[in-house]
C-alpha cells in the first residue's frame, strides 16, 4: 500500500465536518445524490491526475470561505473546553490530509466586492478573521492561495471552466450553477476515512436532467442564497421538473446575451411559456398541474438582480480584469520548521506534543511532496 492511500489519523474535531450549513439551493444536494461516486480521495488524485492526465497532478481548488465558516459553527458552544483555536486546528488537519495527495492545490477566498445580501443578511465586505491565519498556514503547507474579486464560488466555477483545476472541494452547491465541472465535498472523515463524495456536472445532467441552466433555473424558481423565496410555493423537486422542458437554458441564455428592451421582451415571452408549463404539465415532467402556481407569477418575475447574480458572477474573468495565472509546474515544498512555530504560537503545543502530531499528520505529507518534487525533475531531466 502506498504512503499517500493510508488514512490520516484525525482528532475528533475534525469529525464535525459534517455540519450541515445553509449554502445555495436547500434540499438540491439531495435531489442530485443519485450521481455521486464515492472514491477514496487518494484513488481520484492518482488516477484521474498521474494515470488519466499522464502524469499531471491532479490540480483542486478549496473553497477555502466555505470552510472557515463550516468550522466555526462547530465550537461555538465548547470553545471553552476546544483549546487554542480550535477552527483554525481543524484547517490545520484539512491541510496536513491535503498535502499527501499527488496534487497541486489553491485556496480561494472571498474578496470585497461580494453581494451584500445573502440569505436575508448583511454580508461584511471585510475578511473574516480567520483569513489572514488560514493564509498563513497554507502557504506554510506549501499551498496556493488567491482572493476572489467577489465571490469564492463563482471564482472556483470559473477556474473548472478554464481548466486551471481538475476539480473543487466545496459543500456549496451553487459551484455548479455558476459552471463547475467537478465538485467534491468536503469530506466526513469520521464515517467515510479516505472516500470522498464526488459530483460531475455532465452526470447530473444525464441522470437528473439538470443543464447549468436547468440548475439556476433551480435557484431562481426554489430560492437560493441571493433570494430565498423564489416563486412562492415552487420547491426545487417541482422546480427540477420544470427544468426539464428547457426553461432554464433559455433563460440562462436570456440572462448571458440580453439587455434592455431585448430582455424585456423575451422574459415576457418565457413568462407565458412558464405558465403554460405549470398549468398543463404537457410531458408529465412535473408530475402535476400547478394552476395556483402559475397563477402567483408576477410580470416582475424574475428579479433581475437574482438573475444576473447567477449568470454573470463577477470573477477574475470579469471585464477589465486580470486573470489569474495557472499555477506553477510544482507545488512549493511545506516549511516544517515554520509550521512548527506557527502551531507552537496559535494552539500552544509544546515541543512534545509538535514532534508527534508531525510525526504522524505532517511528515507523510513532506515525504510525498519530496518524492513528487525528485520525480518532477527526473521527468524534466529526461
Amino acid at each position: 500500500m502506498c504512503m499517500g492511500s493510508l488514512p490520516l489519523p484525525l482528532p475528533s474535531s475534525l469529525y464535525s465536518l459534517s455540519l450541515q450549513v445553509a449554502m445555495g439551493i436547500p434540499g438540491l444536494w439531495k435531489l442530485i445524490d443519485s450521481c455521486k461516486q464515492v472514491r477514496p480521495l487518494t484513488e481520484l488524485a492518482v488516477s484521474e491526475g498521474y494515470e488519466r492526465g499522464k502524469g499531471e497532478r491532479f490540480d483542486i481548488a478549496v473553497d477555502a470561505s466555505g470552510l472557515i465558516c463550516k468550522c466555526t459553527p462547530v465550537f461555538r458552544h465548547q470553545h471553552h473546553t476546544a483549546g487554542e483555536n480550535p477552527e483554525l486546528r481543524t484547517i490545520f488537519y484539512v491541510m496536513a490530509r491535503l498535502t499527501r495527495l499527488p496534487s497541486r492545490v489553491l485556496f480561494v477566498y472571498d474578496g470585497p466586492e461580494r453581494p451584500k445580501v445573502k440569505r436575508n443578511k448583511k454580508v461584511k465586505s471585510t475578511p473574516h478573521w480567520m483569513t489572514q491565519s488560514v493564509q498563513q498556514m497554507a502557504l506554510l503547507f506549501g499551498f496556493h492561495n488567491h482572493t476572489a474579486p467577489g465571490e469564492a464560488d463563482a471564482e472556483l466555477a470559473r477556474l473548472s471552466r478554464a481548466g486551471h483545476v481538475h476539480a473543487i472541494m466545496s459543500d456549496d452547491v451553487d459551484c455548479f450553477i455558476f459552471g463547475a465541472f467537478q465538485v467534491i465535498k468536503f469530506p466526513n472523515t469520521k464515517d467515510d476515512g479516505d472516500n470522498v463524495h464526488v459530483f460531475q456536472a455532465g452526470q447530473i445532467n444525464v441522470q437528473i436532467g439538470l443543464s447549468m441552466g436547468g440548475l439556476m433555473l433551480v435557484a431562481v424558481l426554489a430560492g437560493g442564497d441571493y433570494d430565498t423565496v423564489g416563486l412562492k410555493g415552487c420547491g426545487a423537486e417541482t422546480a427540477c421538473g420544470i427544468a426539464q422542458y428547457g426553461l432554464g437554458d433559455s433563460l440562462l441564455h436570456m440572462a448571458r446575451f440580453y439587455t434592455g428592451q431585448e430582455l424585456s421582451d423575451a422574459l415576457h415571452s418565457w413568462r407565458d411559456e412558464l405558465r403554460e408549463i405549470l398549468c398543463h404539465d404537457p410531458h408529465d415532467h412535473v408530475g402535476r398541474k400547478n394552476p395556483a402556481l402559475a397563477d402567483t407569477l408576477s410580470d416582475s418575475f424574475p428579479c433581475l438582480d437574482v438573475l444576473h447574480a447567477y449568470a454573470r458572477p463577477l470573477t477574475s474573468w470579469s471585464q477589465g480584469r486580470s486573470v489569474p495565472l495557472e499555477p506553477s509546474g510544482h507545488a512549493a515544498q511545506p516549511n516544517v520548521q515554520d509550521l512548527a512555530v506557527f502551531c507552537s504560537r496559535r494552539f500552544g503545543w509544546s515541543a512534545e506534543v509538535i514532534h508527534s502530531k508531525f510525526k504522524n499528520i505532517v511528515w507523510p505529507g513532506v515525504f510525498i511532496q519530496t518524492l513528487l518534487k525528485l520525480s518532477t525533475h527526473v521527468v524534466l531531466s529526461e
